[in-house]
């Protein structure tokens, strides 16, 4: 008896623990089904070229709890079933520490205007096959070497070093075993001050050289010094810096280049000391010639071949025609050599707007409206090495110099001016207040380029995007508020409504969806805004060239007679918009205004400029009634636009530019009981709100601390 009933007691213990073991099975399946991740990602070609295994970089956000490590995501091309290789960063985490958005670098073919599709998930499908890991491994990958002296990146075909005691943009540069740039020639940036002073960066000792990023695919070096002049001291008290970042691909023959000149004065009347003046400033790319007995260098560019001598460059330049008085009533002043290249273009009438020239030992060798961004060096009828430069016309002022030998990139040529006043025009200066940067972004490319510069020049403006359905970025709720377009509602004036704001949205990208523009009635009593209604962005550019390009216009907007800043947070808009619409126009119109953000609204410790007037132009508003305007305020200022922006695109500016506003939204909280409060409430909303931002998009939870602080004593 006590034998049969230890044998009973035996076997309801076994029988329990298989049930037990059955249970922890499921849960630990259904456990495991529940924290898969599987999302499908659209890239759309939109500028009408075959793509073929182009770098792609995108930020794709992750529910919480999902993913606690990038080893555990792979990425598939659903049209052939293969796992893709691919580079993922952490760009921000949940408070439970998992994944919140990750930054993907892959490469991606697309054939023109069509989509292709691929697939982000945490686990390994059943029709991969076993040996799916040989597949995401990349034949060459790029290796980065931080050095006493310098920082080395072997890409495969490219190989180069930038040096941590000299401010070049390159130390050394060899392409297929070939060197191209040697580590005893300047390639650097250089601007001639006012009075003909040269200064530049080759000489100076960076503070800072450090590894930014460094993976099997993408490797990017980060560089900030200050310029010197030809004492080797710092210009304006050295409050003029720079930022320079390299990025290097694995197995691709060209580099991109990001440069940021910044005035890092404060951006107030009385510093005026402290503005820069300048005649020119571009980059210099100095190329070694390969020992030959001929040496024959030609320039090429979309308008033609052309050789080159010594002492007779080629040079390019892109201008404008400026009116003197322009349809919103701004006065714009003109040089003599304005009025000569102006008779020379053959320009009559205001519309006409843009225009460049070839030129050559002062001949004019070619000529146009819009000059395509690109220029090429070559070797005995052998490329060597050519220069894209990204939205090239739209920032005018800009060219290319080309001699035996030497590519240069006019970022600002000589000869021109800003702003628009009589003094800059007698002078023929450029002036760049305090608490301005401009950014310039090129692709040094080696060698052959094939099919073209005209199509690497549309990569260059047009990148590869990998876009989430609309679905997932609500599922995730990491972008939120967002609606499907096609909501509905019971009651037919909500969605009369809601049709019309969409319209409203596509009206802002697409000419087509708009109102026609006209000619605005000049009063006083009128603002800009209420005269352009629903007018297109795109619409308004053609419309008023002078006011809405330029280098530093681009990408911002007019209001109330002079420049809105992007009040009111457009980045964060068309963005958004791009997400509801999956609208690739609205893609490129937020990247735009996110540059210009951080560029030139960016302001004296993080706070926004709130401007009207021209970009730098004092004399053109009145001091008195817009005073506001000559100091950045936490009023009109916000981060949200900035902080998606990088989370999407991994810009790195838009996440500086947005942590500095966030610090000062926590100043001004942490103050509020020991000032007099203002008087307008939004003012410290819109501080509460930035700091909710932040701590929502990087998952900082101070911000949020300080959020709630300002909140309670406010």
């Amino acid at each position: 008896m006590v034998k049969r009933k230890r044998r009973k007691i035996f076997l309801i213990l076994v029988i329990s623990i298989v049930i037990l073991l059955l249970l922890s099975v499921v849960l630990w399946r259904t456990e495991k089904a529940s924290n898969k991740v599987h999302v499908s990602l659209t890239v759309q070609e939109t500028a009408g070229i075959d793509r073929v295994d182009e770098p792609l970089t995108s930020g794709v956000p992750l529910p919480i709890g999902r993913v606690k490590n990038c080893t555990d995501l792979l990425l598939i091309n659903e049209s052939t079933g293969d796992a893709v290789p691919c580079q993922f960063t952490t760009q921000a985490k949940w408070p439970d520490d998992s994944i919140k958005w990750v930054l993907l670098d892959f490469n991606a073919s697309v054939k023109t205007n069509t989509q292709a599709r691929y697939t982000l998930c945490n686990y390994v499908p059943d029709n991969l096959e076993k040996s799916w890991k040989t597949f995401v491994t990349p034949k060459n990958t790029v290796q980065v070497k931080d050095l006493q002296d310098s920082i080395e990146v072997d890409a495969g075909r490219l190989n180069f070093s930038i040096s941590k005691y000299r401010g070049t943009i390159l130390d050394k540069l060899t392409v297929d075993g070939i060197t191209l740039i040697g580590d005893d020639q300047k390639c650097e940036s250089v601007m001639v001050l006012s009075g003909g002073y040269p200064a530049g960066t080759a000489h100076c000792v960076p503070h800072a050289v450090k590894i930014e990023s460094a993976g099997p695919l993408r490797a990017c070096i980060m560089v900030q010094g200050k310029f010197l002049n030809a004492q080797k001291k710092p210009i304006k008290r050295g409050v003029m810096g720079y930022t320079l970042r390299v990025t290097a691909y694995a197995d691709k023959p060209y580099l991109k280049i990001a440069f940021t000149l910044c005035n890092n004065a404060p951006f107030t009347a009385k510093k005026r000391s402290r503005w820069l003046r300048m005649e020119s400033w571009g980059i210099r790319f100095p190329v070694l010639a390969p020992e030959s007995k001929e040496e024959k260098w030609t320039m090429a560019c979309a308008d033609g071949q052309y050789d080159l001598e010594k002492d007779k460059p080629v040079i390019m330049n892109q201008w404008l025609y400026y009116p003197d008085f322009n349809d919103i009533g701004w006065k714009n002043a003109r040089s003599k050599e304005d009025d000569e290249r102006i008779a020379l273009a053959g320009i009559t009438e205001q519309g006409e707007g843009f225009f460049y020239f070839v030129r050559q030992n002062g001949e004019v060798k070619a000529k146009g409206e819009k000059a395509k961004g690109w220029i090429g060096l070559s070797l005995n009828n052998k490329p060597v090495v050519s220069v894209m430069v990204r939205r090239f016309w739209q920032n005018f002022p800009r060219g290319f110099h080309a001699a035996p030998g030497e590519l240069t990139v006019a970022i600002l040529p000589k000869g021109g001016f800003w702003p628009r006043t009589k003094a800059m025009a007698e002078k023929e200066l450029y002036v760049m207040d305090g608490a301005r940067q401009k950014t310039v972004e090129m692709l040094l490319w080696c060698g052959d380029v094939s099919p073209g510069c005209d199509h690497e020049l549309k990569r260059l403006d047009s990148p590869l995007f990998a876009r989430a359905p609309l679905s997932w970025y609500k599922e995730t709720g990491t972008v939120w508020p967002i609606v499907d377009t096609r909501i509905q509602a019971t009651a037919p004036d909500v969605n009369e409504a809601i049709a019309l704001y969409n319209r409203l949205q596509l009206a802002k990208v697409h000419k087509e969806k708009g109102d026609l523009p006209g000619p605005l009635r000049v009063r006083k009593d009128v603002w800009v805004d209420d005269e352009w209604g629903k007018v297109s962005i795109p619409s308004l550019r053609e419309m008023f060239p002078e006011v809405l390009y330029g280098w530093m216009n681009f990408g911002d907007l007019a209001w109330s007679w002079g420049y809105c800043s992007l009040h009111y947070d457009w980045p964060y808009g068309m963005l958004m918009q791009h997400l509801r619409f999956n609208d690739p126009a609205m893609f490129y119109l937020g990247d735009e205004m996110a540059r210009h953000r951080y560029d030139i609204d960016k302001g004296y410790y993080g706070f926004q400029h709130y401007e009207k007037g021209y970009h730098g132009d004092r004399d053109s508003i009145n001091r008195k009634k817009y005073r506001a305007g000559f100091n950045a305020q936490p009023t009109h200022t916000w981060n949200r636009g900035l902080l998606l922006h990088w989370a999407l695109t991994g810009d790195p500016n838009s996440l500086a530019q947005a942590q500095a506003a966030g610090k000062a939204f926590a100043r001004i909280l942490g103050k509020v009981k020991d000032r007099k409060p203002s008087h307008e409430f939004r003012v410290y909303a819109w501080a509460i709100d930035g700091c909710l931002a932040m701590c929502e998009c990087i998952g900082v939870r101070k911000y949020l601390d300080q959020a709630y602080e300002g909140f309670v004593n406010y």
